[in-house]
């Protein structure tokens, strides 16, 4: 009977025992469903005119294409970096070709942006990310051939070698992402100019001719949609 006794309470001991690490491997598994993901990856299709302003000896001119049609293709990843906040440094490659009268541009950019992602609804099935940062772009290619043609034949002032290489900007804006599913909208404005030159004074027609600093400015509307994973 002592046996008996002793053999019921080993085996009730082992039963707790399992039903305790049964419990804390759910504990587990609770805690990592609720965990947010320490990043993910996007890639976005969107269209992306650029509007531009331009100015001679500081006075803004008005022009009839100032607006550069085009789209854009981008993929970006986020970095967690708050182990309590949903908080994340986003950086990638955005890739955009546009055109215009006369004018072609191809520019490779690379975001820098912080982002906070929050959820909607019980559910947080659609999550909205808020986000701003600097944007570094690359003119690939600035093909004017209206000014170039007017400075070669020497009936224009500007030169289109003038377009810089590098600009550096600001952007902002929203994702909404529904499942895997994104939509994006956002501004880039450009602190840097498009277009840059100093004034100077050049010999034509057999004069010289004062020709004042000229600058174009420029800013970069987009939308999209796009998936996440």
């Amino acid at each position: 009977m002592k046996k008996i006794f002793v053999l019921l309470a080993a085996m009730a001991m082992t039963l707790g025992a399992n039903a305790q690490i049964v419990e804390s491997k759910s504990k587990v598994v609770q805690y990592e469903a609720a965990k947010p993901k320490s990043g993910y990856n996007r890639i976005m299709f969107n269209y992306a005119p650029v509007f531009t302003s331009y100015s001679v000896g500081g006075i803004t001119v008005e022009t009839d294409d100032g607006t550069i049609q085009g789209g854009e293709m981008s993929y970006v990843h986020g970095f967690r970096v708050s182990s309590k906040l949903p908080m994340y440094i986003e950086t990638g490659l955005r890739y955009q070709i546009g055109g215009a009268k006369n004018f072609t541009l191809m520019r490779a950019s690379v975001p820098v942006l912080f982002t906070y992602r929050f959820g909607l609804g019980a559910a947080k099935k659609i999550k909205i990310s808020p986000f701003a940062g600097l944007n570094f772009g690359f003119n690939v290619m600035t093909d004017d051939d209206a000014m170039h043609n007017a400075w070669k034949y020497g009936t224009g002032l500007y030169n289109d070698d003038n377009y810089n290489l590098f600009q550096m900007g600001m952007m902002f804006g929203a994702n909404f992402t529904f499942n895997r599913f994104n939509l994006q909208v956002g501004y880039c404005v450009d602190f840097m100019p498009l277009y840059e030159q100093e004034s100077k004074s050049i010999y034509r027609y057999g004069d010289w001719q004062y020709v004042p600093e000229s600058k174009i400015n420029s800013g970069t509307f987009f939308v999209g949609v796009g998936f996440e994973f």
